[in-house]
C-alpha cells in the first residue's frame, strides 16, 4: 500500500461567490481625466494556463465613472494575460469644424502640435502620420458622408503609465500585460483614452460629466 499528498487551489472562475473582491480597472479621458463610460475591457490568456485550469477570456463594461473590477477568483493564479480597452461609438463626440481647422494649422506650420496626444487624435485614418488624408476623413465624418471612421475607432486606449504631454513620437502600449498573476500584487489597472478627431478636448466622457465641461 502507498499514498501521496496532493494540494489544490480552489477558485470561483464564474465569480459566483459572495464578497468576491476584484482588481479595479479604469479608463480616463486624457484631456480632463474624466472616467469614460461603457468601455469594454477584455482580458485574455497570452500563454496556456496551468495544467487543469481553463483558458481565460472575459470582458466587462465600465460604469459611468470609467471603472469596473475583475473578480479575483475569475483569474487563475500564476496565469499570464493581456488586458485591452475598446470603445467605438458616437464618433462625432467632441468633433467639429474647429478640430478640422486645428489639424490644418498644424499641417501648414501656423500652429504645430507640441504634444503626443494631439498627433494620435489627429491621425484620423490611423496610418501613423498626420496628413491631408486625415482632414478628408474628418471632413467626411463631420458632413455626414461617413457615419463612422472606416480605418479607426472612435477612441483609442493606452496604458495609463504613458505621458501624452511628451513630444511625439512616443512608444506607448495599447494593452497591459500581466505575467504570473498574483491577486495581492495588483491594486488597480488603468488606461488613458484619446478621442479621435477631438483636438480641443470637448468630448463628453460620461453621462454625469459636469455641464460646464460639456460645452463645445
Amino acid at each position: 500500500a502507498s499514498y501521496c499528498t496532493a494540494t489544490f487551489t480552489l477558485q470561483d472562475f464564474a465569480g459566483n461567490c459572495e464578497n468576491n473582491s476584484g482588481v479595479p480597472v479604469c479608463a480616463q479621458n486624457w484631456c480632463n481625466h474624466e472616467g469614460i463610460e461603457e468601455v469594454s475591457f477584455n482580458l485574455q490568456s497570452i500563454t496556456p494556463p496551468p495544467p487543469g485550469l481553463p483558458p481565460i477570456w472575459y470582458f466587462w463594461l465600465s460604469a459611468d465613472n470609467g471603472c469596473t473590477s475583475f473578480p479575483l477568483n475569475a483569474i487563475p493564479l500564476s496565469s499570464d494575460f493581456t488586458l485591452t480597452a475598446f470603445k467605438d461609438d458616437n464618433p462625432l463626440n467632441g468633433v467639429g469644424t474647429y478640430d478640422l481647422l486645428l489639424i490644418k494649422l498644424h499641417l501648414d506650420g501656423t500652429q504645430p502640435f507640441t504634444q503626443a496626444w494631439q498627433y494620435i487624435a489627429a491621425d484620423v485614418n490611423n496610418d501613423g502620420v498626420v496628413s491631408g488624408a486625415d482632414t478628408i476623413e474628418l471632413k467626411n465624418l463631420i458632413t455626414g458622408i461617413y457615419t463612422e471612421l472606416p480605418n479607426n475607432t472612435s477612441w483609442r486606449f493606452f496604458a495609463d503609465t504613458c505621458d501624452f504631454s511628451a513630444p511625439y513620437p512616443i512608444t506607448c502600449p495599447e494593452e497591459i500585460q500581466v505575467v504570473n498573476f498574483n491577486s495581492g500584487a495588483y491594486t488597480d489597472l488603468g488606461f488613458y483614452g484619446i478621442k479621435i478627431g477631438d483636438l480641443n478636448c470637448t468630448s463628453i466622457a460620461n453621462s454625469v460629466q459636469p455641464p460646464s465641461e460639456r460645452q463645445n
